[in-house]
């Protein structure tokens, strides 16, 4: 068995490897996998839908996630975190991967996601999941309202106001206002985020969308301990 291994930003390859090893820097993954019979990889979304048998090695994030994903797909082994990592562990995950039926399931996959247009899906989902309508100028649908006029009390971008409304009540308006939120610690921005991830994970598999209009101050997030 032959190996290629990227040095990457830990720059592996401090001592010499054995003759069958060969230590590359940069390159491009779809010229390189295709040549590959495996891959062993951190567990990064893109790498992932390589297509080849695949044994992750996750470090943090959704690596896990998309470790789990390639084995319960039968692309691969159960993923081997990073502190587990051994060459007796890395041995049996490759000796895994050379299994006919492995290779099989992950030439699927990797067919099935080169046929899938992934940029489209996520304007698909965009469309579902964002209320156009909370986000437009009233008077041109075309530009993002930014200001709401409380004499008409219309969403408005800047230039509408200007033209259409002028000596008009008017305050900024953002469908999403980030500027509310108070300040926080790394450990509650990482809880959020990961509270926000598997709400927009629900959202995705309900299809959920905004049944009523947004009020005049648009979807406001509220600092900590705000009502």
């Amino acid at each position: 068995m032959r190996g290629i291994v990227s040095r990457g930003w830990g720059n592996l390859g401090g001592e010499a490897p054995p003759a069958h090893v060969h230590l590359i820097d940069d390159c491009p993954h779809d010229w390189l996998f295709p040549r590959c019979r495996a891959v062993c990889h951190h567990g990064g979304a893109g790498t992932t839908a390589a297509g080849l048998p695949t044994v992750v090695v996750p470090f943090f994030g959704d690596q896990f996630f998309w470790g789990q994903v390639v084995c319960d797909a039968g692309a691969g082994p159960e993923p081997i975190p990073i502190d587990t990592l051994s060459a007796e562990r890395l041995a049996e995950a490759f000796a895994a991967c050379a299994a006919v039926a492995t290779r099989t399931r992950a030439e699927e996959l990797g067919s099935k996601t080169r046929a899938t247009d992934g940029v489209e899906l996520v304007f698909d989902s965009l469309r579902r999941h964002l209320s156009i309508p909370a986000m437009q100028c009233a008077c041109d649908p075309e530009h993002l309202a930014t200001m709401y006029c409380e004499t008409c009390a219309l969403r408005l971008c800047e230039s509408c106001l200007r033209t259409h409304h002028a000596g008009h009540s008017a305050h900024p308006y953002r469908y999403v206002d980030w500027s509310v939120r108070g300040a926080q610690h790394l450990g509650q921005e990482l809880g959020e985020l990961i509270a926000d991830a598997a709400e927009a994970l629900r959202a995705g598999r309900d299809e959920l969308k905004p049944l009523a209009p947004p009020n005049r101050q648009g979807v406001v997030l509220r600092a900590a301990g705000g009502g």
